[in-house]
């Protein structure tokens, strides 16, 4: 006992300390699980001084401990022990609790389930039910073009410039060609995807372009548009004007009719979403204060009609910070805990704060939106936000609600009740009725659930105001805890014959997160079967990914690539491993193919994990492993991977440059290509720093590209990053100096003056001897921008040596760069008339016209005194520059 009690004193003092420098949280207590550390990078200090095996160790017994209070539903989710034991020796645990979490999110919230949840009109797609005509039907994606750049170029370019002029008459043009066989053609939204006159759009070949005008009609609040036989150039113009225009537009109920009216929009349909109630104030309740718990009154309704201002807007994603927090802190600790005081309290302060501007605030589902007190919350600019809500959104899936309304009237006390159910929900299905019932219980007066839910109603704009439902708003039925429960293994055999058609049937039937629980319980307690019924399952993902069409191919992708990964950490089977392995390597192709560079990047780093440990283990299967990471890029996708690397943009930069790390030796000669072929330097280097990461014989083979017959430009390119890679460059430099091309040597002594250092000085001072006219020069040169100590003495050497005119000329202008008072002599020598035996060498004129100009950049009395000898020399050149030097006008001045 007094041991412990000695550790503890120890662990408080070293608190005290902490404390007192201010590296901890000052509001610490003896009985807080948790120590709140202030700043990351003091975290991760103290974290990265503990030993590789003391943190294992560390990790293994918190594990343990949490896994107790997980199996005594104290602790509600699987994340942390998952966490723990990754960082563990155990990884067989670490790779069930990230299955069991994986499963988790899933069904608590699913991205993919929701997107299918979002439906059309019934009477969208049969507005226009009339097909286009199958040669007009391949003219869509060129009118999407036109359509999306002309919107572009309203954002870009001043009104009336000739940019925006002519891509307006391209798009109209593109258009009249289809509507002169059909009399509409008609653009609409459903389910994320995209229709033309009822017919669903492949967009697999134009996907950058589908999704900007998908992001275009969400951010308009258009459900879609239809344009008309006749439409004239004042309409689209009108039209385009709107969409474009930069200044943020809150785009109200009616807007768009009212913006048809007033530009008498005939011939352009604009069909707005728009959400309405469609249950309003509880059944009998009157005016005045709300006598029935969990009710609203009549006037505490009519406040959420009040538009929603600056200030509100401002606190609302605040409170939406605030309610998540409370959210994910219930779940770790007590209610009466600390950590769920100080959250409930800052809730609390935010809510009161949005009440001083409004006595009401409603959180609302409509399909995927959420609506603040009926208005849609715009978060297109925002990414903080879209978290935010999208959480907030699953918080309220997950409790079975699609509203709450909290009141002025709010309290410490009744946030406390709500949130302590929320930490302690039965077991049994929590649903709308549920909530109701609590907050009779326990007089929930300013926390009312479900009373305003709205739907999606899509407004058209040459309907007469006419409105539409939209079906389907409510989540499809899953079949409760299906997805926890594994298949029996009797039945796995059959199960999985019949597999790949209920696949593809659930994919055309628009149902995607049914596919996901497919594949997650047939990997539940997978590691228990033997290897040939794992390796069966393996084959039904390829014949799979081969029988799906593209687009699937892709959403199969992304559903298989969680549960692959996770059984490829925990298998022990290194043939399975292999398969598992092969398997990864297609579907990142795939992934790239699609440019969705990031899981790429991921599979790929996953291969090359257990790449390594086949390797360090001298297990005979590693090449089986090299085999499967040889993946080579098409073209197009290498074309693409490009553009990104060239973008603007440092996300889609960081993509493509993981990407082609994560390629391994793949990626050599890609790189290779894209130093050769590309002219943006920026992109050259990033492709040289990957380069140099592979190695050796990556950076041999672009310096042997250095010598061999490629085209001049090509080793331009090289040339102007080659020291990224390596310096020495002797035979490179060498080759280069002395080619007959001027911009090949430009770019030569670009590299040298970069390189700079003592053995390049070496290297020059060995060719001033060279037999090659054109790489003397060119050492001559270098060393006359690089200058380095004593260098004038070989020089002065050369240029009396030499019978050569341009090595002569070129020691002379050296001489002049270095601009040393020893070099005057030489100079002057140079200069002077042929009048002994002494100077027998015949001064070729374009020689004594450098050595005057050299002379001339020497700051000294001597140099100064040898040119005015000359200011009357017979050779005008070297007159003119005497006389410039001595500040006399030449003969014939004025």
């Amino acid at each position: 006992m007094g041991s412990s009690e000695q550790r503890e004193a120890k662990v408080l003092e070293f608190i005290d300390q902490a404390s007192a420098q201010g590296l901890i949280s000052t509001n610490f207590q003896l009985n807080d699980e948790i120590i709140s550390i202030l700043g990351k990078q003091v975290l991760a200090i103290t974290y990265g001084s503990i030993e590789q095996d003391r943190r294992q160790e560390l990790h293994e017994q918190i594990g343990n401990y949490q896994e107790g209070l997980y199996e005594q539903h104290i602790l509600p989710s699987a994340a942390t022990l998952a966490y723990h034991f990754k960082r563990s020796t155990n990884q067989e645990k670490a790779g069930r609790y990230e299955k069991i979490q994986a499963l988790a999110n899933s069904r608590n919230f699913n991205g993919r389930e929701a997107l299918a949840y979002s439906v059309a009109a019934p009477g969208e797609a049969t507005e226009a039910d009339i097909p286009l005509k199958p040669n007009d039907f391949k003219r869509i994606p060129e009118i999407m073009r036109d359509f999306m750049v002309a919107v572009r170029n309203i954002k870009l370019y001043p009104p009336g410039s000739k940019s925006i002029v002519k891509i307006n008459r391209q798009f109209k043009a593109s258009l009249e060609r289809v509507l002169r066989g059909n009399e509409t053609l008609n653009i609409v939204e459903v389910k994320n995807a995209i229709l033309v006159n009822g017919q669903k759009l492949d967009v697999s070949e134009f996907k950058l372009v589908a999704d900007t005008l998908l992001k275009l009609l969400d951010r308009a609040e258009l459900k879609g548009i239809a344009f008309h036989r006749g439409l004239t150039e004042q309409e689209l113009e009108a039209l385009l004007q709107a969409l474009g225009n930069p200044v943020k537009q809150t785009f109200t109920a009616g807007y768009w009719d009212d913006f048809s009216a007033e530009h008498q929009l005939t011939n352009i349909e604009l069909k707005q979403v728009q959400y309405s109630v469609k249950v309003n104030a509880a059944d009998g309740a009157g005016q005045g204060a709300a006598t029935v718990p969990g009710t609203l009154t009549a006037a505490q309704t009519s406040e959420l009609k009040s538009p929603l201002g600056p200030r509100e807007l401002k606190v609302i994603p605040e409170i939406l910070r605030a309610l998540g927090a409370a959210a994910r802190v219930i779940n770790l600790y007590p209610l009466k805990s600390k950590s769920v005081v100080n959250t409930l309290n800052t809730l609390l302060r935010k809510l009161q704060q949005f009440f001083t501007l409004q006595r009401v605030l409603t959180f609302s589902q409509a399909g995927d939106t959420l609506l603040v007190n009926g208005e849609k919350l715009d978060t297109s600019d925002i990414a903080e936000l879209r978290g935010l809500t999208d959480y907030f959104m699953g918080l309220l899936d997950k409790i079975g609600l699609e509203s709450i309304t909290f009141l002025e009237t709010i309290s410490i006390h009744q946030l406390e009740a709500f949130f302590g159910a929320l930490g302690n929900l039965p077991e049994t299905e929590v649903n709308s009725k549920f909530w109701k019932s609590l907050a009779q219980e326990q007089g929930l007066s300013a926390i009312v659930f479900d009373q305003h839910l709205y739907e999606i109603q899509v407004a058209h704009s040459l309907s007469a105001g006419s409105v539409e439902p939209v079906a389907g708003a409510h989540p499809m039925a899953f079949s409760p805890g299906l997805g926890d429960q594994p298949i029996p293994p009797q039945l796995l055999r059959k199960h999985l014959e019949q597999l790949p058609q209920q696949v593809q049937d659930l994919f055309v039937d628009g149902k995607p997160a049914l596919v996901e629980q497919a594949v997650n319980r047939v990997y539940l307690g997978l590691q228990e079967h033997e290897i040939g019924m794992r390796k069966k399952v393996i084959e039904l993902w390829r014949k799979l990914l081969d029988r799906l069409a593209p687009a699937y191919q892709y959403d199969f992708n992304k559903i298989l690539m969680d549960p692959l990964i996770i059984e490829l950490g925990i298998e022990k089977e290194p043939k399975m491993v292999v398969e598992m392995a092969s398997l990864l390597s297609r579907m990142a192709t795939l992934f790239i193919q699609f440019a969705d560079f990031p899981p790429a990047s991921r599979a790929l780093g996953h291969i090359e994990k257990q790449y390594q440990k086949f390797k360090n283990a001298k297990d005979p299967n590693a090449q089986l492993f090299a085999g499967s990471m040889n993946r080579k890029l098409d073209s197009q996708a290498l074309r693409v991977l490009i553009e990104d690397l060239k973008s603007a943009d440092p996300q889609r930069q960081r993509n493509a440059a993981q990407l082609l790390g994560s390629l391994g030796a793949a990626a050599n000669s890609m790189l290779i290509e894209i130093i050769k072929r590309e002219d943006d330097f920026r992109t050259r280097q990033v492709a040289a720093g990957l380069l140099a990461k592979l190695g050796p014989k990556a950076v041999e083979r672009i310096k042997h590209l250095m010598v061999l017959e490629i085209s001049v430009q090509e080793r331009v390119r090289i040339l102007g990053i080659i020291d990224i890679l390596t310096t020495d460059l002797k035979i490179e430099l060498s080759h280069a100096l002395g080619d007959e091309n001027a911009d090949l040597r430009q770019a030569a002594y670009r590299l040298v003056e970069r390189l700079k250092d003592s053995r390049v000085i070496e290297w020059l001072q060995e060719l001033l001897q060279s037999p090659n006219t054109v790489l003397a020069v060119s050492a001559v040169k270098c060393l006359g921008n690089l200058q380095p100590p004593n260098v004038e003495t070989e020089l002065i050497a050369l240029l009396n040596s030499s019978d050569n005119v341009q090595l002569r000329i070129a020691c002379c202008r050296a001489l002049g760069q270095i601009a040393n008072p020893l070099c005057a002599d030489a100079l002057h020598k140079l200069l002077l008339p042929q009048r002994s035996f002494i100077f027998r060498k015949n001064q070729d004129s374009r020689v004594r016209e450098a050595a005057a100009y050299a002379l001339g950049q020497i700051s000294h009395p001597e140099a100064s005194q040898s040119l005015l000898q000359f200011v009357d020399d017979r050779d005008p050149a070297v007159q003119e520059i005497a006389r410039q030097a001595q500040g006399t006008p030449a003969a014939g001045g004025v």
